[in-house]
Parts: C-alpha cells; sequence; structure tokens
C-alpha cells in the first residue's frame, strides 16, 4: 500500500497537511503555533519525514496513478464540521482500463 500524498502529481493546500485544527481553522492561537513549531524542531530533518501527516488515502497496484491530492479547508460561516480538514485525491486510470456499461433492465 502506497499514500497518495507525496505520490501526486499536484498538491494543494500543502501547509495543511498536518490536518489537526482543533474547529479554528487558519486562526491559530499563540500555543498552537509554538507547539507546531516545536513539533518542527523535533522532527528528523530527512526529506522522506517532512511530510509526516496522520489522514492518509491508500492505493495499491502499478494501474492507478495519484493525480492530485487537497486538503480541504472549506467552512460554512467559520464553522467546520470536523477538528481535522478532510484529505482529497483524485487518480487518474490507465486507457486499458474499461469501466463496466450497466444495461438497461427490460
Amino acid at each position: 500500500m502506497r499514500d497518495a500524498w507525496p505520490s501526486a502529481r499536484v498538491r494543494k493546500n500543502v501547509s495543511l497537511i498536518r490536518t489537526y485544527h482543533g474547529f479554528k481553522g487558519d486562526k491559530q492561537g499563540a500555543m498552537e503555533l509554538l507547539k507546531l513549531i516545536f513539533r518542527a524542531l523535533c522532527l528528523c530533518w530527512d526529506r522522506q519525514t517532512q511530510d509526516l501527516h496522520v489522514d492518509w488515502i491508500l492505493y495499491r497496484g502499478r494501474s492507478l496513478v495519484p493525480a492530485s491530492c487537497v486538503v480541504v479547508n472549506d467552512n460554512i460561516d467559520g464553522f467546520y464540521p470536523s477538528s481535522r480538514y478532510p484529505v482529497f485525491a483524485e487518480f487518474v486510470l490507465p486507457r486499458t482500463v474499461r469501466l463496466l456499461e450497466t444495461t438497461p433492465e427490460r
């Protein structure tokens, strides 16, 4: 199984990959900013660990190719449905894969 985030051709809202925001969205307080800085200092500076995150979209096989991944930060009047932002991935299927067509029943 592979994570779609590092394999995607296009990634949007990269700064929000650590998706927890505690229902506050982008308006993080000073304490959250200090926690983020502390976490950044404690991480290994290896390229493979810079994108540490807990919300993954896993896929397997070579026929799926992640085209884009987005951390969705939509809200309604400043209210968020969750304490985490959802992650959305779009995949490209190879041309050799055919979708099954359903025939209408009579």
